[in-house]
C-alpha cells in the first residue's frame, strides 16, 4: 500500500494538489540536474516524457494522461540496458 503522505486527499491521502505540483517540480529539477550524465545518447522519448510532466503541472494535460506517460517512462526503464538511463527513466516516471 502506498504511503498516505504521498496520496492526494481525494484518494484518501494527505497531499493537497498544490503540494503535489511542488513535489513534481522538485522531482523534475532533480532529473534535470543529472541529465548531463546521459550525454548525447539519451532516449528522446524520455525528454518528451519529462516535458509532459511540465504540461501536467501547467494544467495542459489531464491526470489520466499524466499517469499514462508515467507508465510509459517505467516501460522504457524496464527495456533499458544502461543502469543510468534505467534510473533516469524511473525518476521521470515519478515527475
Amino acid at each position: 500500500m502506498r504511503d498516505i503522505r504521498f496520496k492526494l486527499k481525494d484518494r484518501g491521502g494527505l497531499l493537497d494538489k498544490n503540494t503535489h505540483i511542488l513535489l513534481s517540480r522538485w522531482a523534475s529539477l532533480c532529473v534535470e540536474h543529472v541529465l548531463n550524465l546521459l550525454g548525447e545518447g539519451i532516449d528522446i522519448r524520455l525528454i518528451n516524457l519529462l516535458n509532459k510532466s511540465e504540461e501536467w503541472r501547467e494544467g495542459k494535460i489531464s491526470v489520466g494522461e499524466a499517469r499514462k506517460f508515467a507508465k510509459d517512462a517505467f516501460y522504457i526503464a524496464k527495456e533499458s540496458i544502461s543502469p543510468i538511463e534505467k534510473f533516469f527513466a524511473y525518476a521521470i516516471g515519478h515527475t
